[in-house]
């Protein structure tokens, strides 16, 4: 994928972000194509959809990740799951140790500007949804479209989590 510079102004620090969208990549996958019967049963009504958020980071790198784990539910056999896909948004902040700064105490715990995140988190999400697009292409998912999502849904989201480093990206 190619990367755009993209620049902005942090409230806290006064430092200039310097962010490089370097891609996105499913990491995990499974769908499990309902019968010819179902879809008939199930056809015109709403595919209820999880969406969890996790982030993680590599310092000596200037990685940056935002993971999406979505869930597509069946709309009548609770809790029966057509679909699972984790997706990392994967971005290169310049010097992101000067944006990123992490617990000393608790290595899994960090402090990000609010409005530096939100701009991550709403590029992830327009990525994501374009990703979902073309992966369901073909499939019986091919006409789901993800709802307009707020960052400030998953920032709070965040806020609310003990938010746990993943591997490196």
């Amino acid at each position: 994928m190619k990367t755009k510079n993209i620049k902005k102004q942090e409230n806290n620090t006064n430092k200039i972000a310097e962010i490089n969208i370097a891609g996105i990549r499913e990491t995990e996958y499974s769908i499990s194509e309902p019968s010819i019967t179902e879809l008939e049963e199930i056809q015109g009504l709403p595919i209820s959809i999880s969406v969890l958020i996790n982030l993680g980071w590599t310092i000596e790198k200037d990685q940056f990740g935002i993971f999406f784990y979505f869930e597509f539910i069946h709309p009548k056999i609770e809790g029966k799951v057509f679909c699972k896909i984790r997706i990392v948004n994967e971005f290169i902040i310049k010097d992101i140790k000067d944006h990123l700064h992490i617990s000393e105490e608790d290595k899994t715990k960090f402090n990000m500007d609010d409005a530096l995140l939100k701009i991550l988190i709403e590029i992830a999400i327009n990525q994501s949804r374009g990703f979902l697009a073309c992966r369901f292409r073909g499939s019986f998912l091919n006409h789901i479209l993800l709802p307009l999502a707020s960052p400030d849904d998953f920032l709070h989201q965040l806020h609310k989590l003990v938010i746990t480093k993943n591997p490196p990206i």
